[in-house]
C-alpha cells in the first residue's frame, strides 16, 4: 500500500435513522483504541466546521444511555472510499458541538460494544451434552448491536444441564478459562482459545509498511509504532522484522492497536499507529 493521499468517510446515524456521510474536504482529527481486553473499544472523532443542520443531527446526549446511534469510520490512503479500511464501528455515548475562535468543532466519544457490554442480557436453558460452542454462539446472538466475528475450538461439553442467566458478558467470560479471551472488536464479537488468532490483511510488518523507531519488548509483549496502518486487525497473527532490532523478530498476535491523527485537505499534522503484540506460549493457530 503507498501510503499518501490520506482520505476518510464517516458516516454517523442520525435522530431519524438515517445515515449522515461527512467526507473531505473538512478536516478530522481522531483518536481510535481498540483491543483484546474484556471491555468496549473506544473512539473520539472531531469533525471541523459542519453546518449547523448537520451538528443538530448528530447531537448526542450522554445520559441518553438507552439510546443506539451509530458512527462508522474508514480511513486510509487514495480516492476510493469504497475501498477504505473500517477502523472503527460503534455507537454515540455524546456527540456535542463547541465554538472555539472562528471554528465549530463536533466532538463524537464513542465506544465499540459499549451497548452489548451494558444493555445485552441472556436466559437460557441447556441440556446434557450441549457443545460448549453452541452455548457460546447462543450468548453472542444474545448481544445486542453485534456479529458473530469467530469463536475458536472450544469442544467441551455440559455435563449435566444447566441454567444460565444474567448480563451476557459475564456469563461468557464464566464459561472460559482466564487464558482465553472474550472482545468485541468493530462490533464482531469474538472468543478464541489462548493461542488462537484470525486472519488479517497486513501479515508482516518492517519499514516497507511503515515501521517507525525501535520495537518495546516487556517479557512476552512487544509494542510498535507505525505509519498509520487502517488495515490491521485486533487478534490478527503478524510477523515483525525490524532492522534495527532483530532481536524481536518474529510472529505475534495483535491484542493493542490505537489510531491518532489528522486527516485534511487544508492542515498538516501525523497519523499514527501503536501496535501491542503478544507473543504467545506456544504457536500460533490462526482459525479463521
Amino acid at each position: 500500500m503507498q501510503k499518501w493521499k490520506r482520505n476518510y468517510i464517516l458516516s454517523v446515524q442520525t435522530g431519524d435513522n438515517t445515515y449522515v456521510d461527512i467526507v473531505p474536504p473538512l478536516t478530522i482529527t481522531f483518536q481510535i483504541t481498540r483491543n483484546t481486553n474484556a471491555s468496549a473499544n473506544t473512539g473520539r472523532i472531531t469533525i471541523y466546521n459542519l453546518s449547523e443542520t448537520t451538528r443538530l443531527k448528530i447531537f448526542k446526549d450522554q445520559y441518553d444511555t438507552k439510546l443506539y446511534k451509530g458512527v462508522e469510520l474508514r480511513a486510509g490512503y487514495g480516492d476510493d472510499k469504497e475501498t477504505l479500511p473500517l477502523i472503527f464501528k460503534g455507537n454515540i455515548r455524546r456527540a456535542y458541538s463547541e465554538r472555539s475562535g472562528v471554528d465549530y468543532h463536533t466532538v463524537i466519544d464513542a465506544y465499540d460494544g459499549g451497548f452489548a457490554f451494558s444493555m445485552g442480557k441472556t436466559d437460557h436453558n441447556f441440556a446434557e451434552g450441549t457443545p460448549d460452542y453452541q452455548i457460546l454462539t447462543t450468548l453472542v446472538k444474545d448481544l445486542p448491536g453485534t456479529d458473530l466475528g469467530a469463536i475458536g475450538g472450544f469442544t467441551g461439553k455440559l455435563s449435566r444441564g444447566n441454567a444460565i442467566s444474567g448480563p451476557t458478558v459475564q456469563q461468557i467470560q464464566s464459561l472460559i478459562d482466564k487464558e482465553d479471551s472474550f472482545f468485541i472488536d468493530n462490533e464482531k464479537a469474538y472468543v478464541l482459545k489462548q493461542n488462537e488468532c484470525i486472519n488479517g490483511n497486513v501479515n508482516v510488518v518492517d519499514s516497507d509498511v511503515g515501521l517507525l523507531g525501535t520495537p518495546l519488548k516487556e517479557g512476552s509483549y512487544l509494542t510498535f509504532k507505525m505509519i498509520f496502518e487502517p488495515r490491521l486487525q485486533i487478534g490478527q497473527r503478524l510477523t515483525l522484522n525490524s532492522s534495527t532490532e532483530s532481536l524481536f523478530n518474529g510472529t505475534y498476535q495483535v491484542i493493542g492497536l490505537t489510531h491518532t491523527g489528522t486527516i485534511s485537505d487544508s492542515v498538516g499534522g501525523n497519523c499514527i499507529t501503536t501496535v501491542s503484540c503478544f507473543y504467545g506460549t506456544k504457536p500460533l493457530r490462526v482459525i479463521k
